[in-house]
């Protein structure tokens, strides 16, 4: 005879196991409607456009010590504003700010953000030199702007997201889901937490693949970590790196298509591409824009760029941070009263009048610029303006022989006399004379241009 008791356990475990596979089916059936809701377009465009920069490192424009210097933030914003294809989507990999996570880069890259709000960007990713800044940096700017930054693994000390992990962009139908990543190595400002990568794209990945068809990921990541990526993530449809892996148009890698951009600023990369209805990638193709000077500047971010250097007048970063130096720097005055033939054969050259060349472009206050273009930079009782300091305001006798105040006051300054000799003239000119700034500088050619005579 079967008893009350034995039956009950029988019930129970009968709805028990009932309880978990309606749950399991109505979880299935979720999963379902969600990507039903997503379901492929029938008329999706043949061709989508990505336009993807980064490694803009601070560059704002080309100094225009040469002609023919190519990149720049006005030529960029006409470029996208009035040359793009569509449909597209515009992202930044990452390192738009420069790698100093000083007052004067974190105020230059207010700027740049701005301007890529104005560009209208879908996506910015955080990149090694942005995630050198504070929290509270990083957060200050995301609310001033409303520069759509992201980043699934950069966290407050809480463990708290500093901005959005991923961005969803709908492309006529086509759902694009753009997540971003850096390296956690990097070297992190104070209050910023790194979580590792991989863990954080997949904690995210499971909610943006029920929201989209194509999963884009911008990254600031090491060559290893790409290329864990590339052959264990195949739900990625493309990476866009920047940094460890140069410069290149897109290409496969195991089931997920490489590109990589690290110009500062030089360079457009266009990639075009279809998809099939399972979200997969018909072809994709790709090519670098240069920002030559066939591209005018843009209006809008020309006036930008002016305000930012108005501001940096008011700013005056270049007296920040000043290093100590052993001896004072006098002036080319003070030398020219025992060296007067040198004097004058060097008030001969472009050297004499270097920041000139700054003020014509209202840049004689950019720390960036007077590097280069002044006597004294970044030191203790150095240049501290050219009303100031109006001796120091050129390219003068003591970038070359080094700071003179004890050979000029000394009782024997034959004893104490600064270099002379030029034992590497070429490594001096060379450190302002770069490709970037001077790309047919040829020192051969140009030394004899400033060489004086020797007393």
């Amino acid at each position: 005879m079967t008893t009350k008791k034995q039956i009950l356990p029988k019930f129970f475990f009968f709805f028990l196991f009932f309880g978990i596979a309606l749950f399991c089916f109505l979880l299935s059936c979720k999963s379902s409607l969600a990507r039903e809701r997503i379901s492929f377009p029938a008329n999706s465009p043949k061709t989508v456009y990505i336009y993807f920069t980064a490694d803009i490192a601070g560059n704002l424009e080309p100094c225009g010590c040469k002609s023919g210097q190519i990149g720049g933030l006005p030529r960029q914003a006409q470029y996208l504003l009035k040359s793009r294809q569509n449909p597209a989507i515009i992202v930044d990999s990452g390192n738009s700010m420069a790698s100093t996570p000083n007052r004067y880069e974190y105020f230059k890259w207010y700027y740049i953000l701005q301007i890529y709000e104005k560009i209208g960007y879908d996506a910015l990713n955080l990149g090694q030199y942005e995630v050198a800044l504070s929290s509270s940096q990083i957060v200050d700017l995301a609310e001033k702007t409303s520069a759509p930054l992201i980043s699934a693994n950069t966290m407050d000390e809480s463990k708290n997201l500093l901005v959005k992990p991923y961005i969803i962009k709908d492309i006529e139908g086509i759902k694009i889901a753009i997540i971003g990543l850096v390296d956690n190595k990097a070297k992190t400002g104070e209050g910023t937490f790194l979580s590792d990568p991989i863990s954080s794209f997949s904690q995210y990945l499971p909610e943006i693949q029920e929201q989209s068809h194509i999963i884009l990921l911008l990254s600031a990541l090491s060559s290893e970590q790409i290329s864990y990526f590339s052959n264990n993530f195949p739900q990625i449809s493309m990476i866009l790196n920047t940094g460890e892996t140069g410069t290149h148009l897109p290409e496969n890698k195991n089931a997920v298509v490489l590109s990589s951009l690290s110009t500062k600023s030089r360079y457009v990369q266009q990639i075009r591409f279809s998809c099939q209805s399972s979200g997969d990638l018909s072809w994709v193709n790709g090519g670098n824009i240069p920002l030559d000077e066939s591209i005018q500047d843009h209006s809008g971010t020309v006036y930008l760029l002016n305000r930012y250097r108005e501001e940096l007048g008011k700013e005056r970063f270049y007296m920040e941070g000043l290093g100590n130096s052993k001896e004072r720097f006098v002036g080319a005055s003070r030398c020219a009263m025992c060296h007067m033939e040198i004097y004058r054969s060097w008030k001969t050259t472009a050297h004499s009048h270097s920041l000139d060349s700054l003020k014509r472009k209202n840049n004689h206050h950019d720390p960036h610029c007077l590097k280069c273009h002044v006597t004294a930079f970044g030191v203790k009782n150095g240049y501290e303006g050219e009303e100031k300091t109006p001796d120091f305001a050129f390219i003068g006798c003591e970038v070359c022989h080094g700071p003179s105040s004890l050979h000029t006051f000394h009782n024997n300054p034959d004893q104490l006399r600064p270099s002379t000799s030029f034992p590497n003239p070429k490594k001096i000119c060379m450190e302002c004379h770069t490709w970037e700034h001077c790309q047919n500088f040829d020192f051969d050619t140009f030394w004899p241009k400033i060489a004086h005579p020797k007393e």
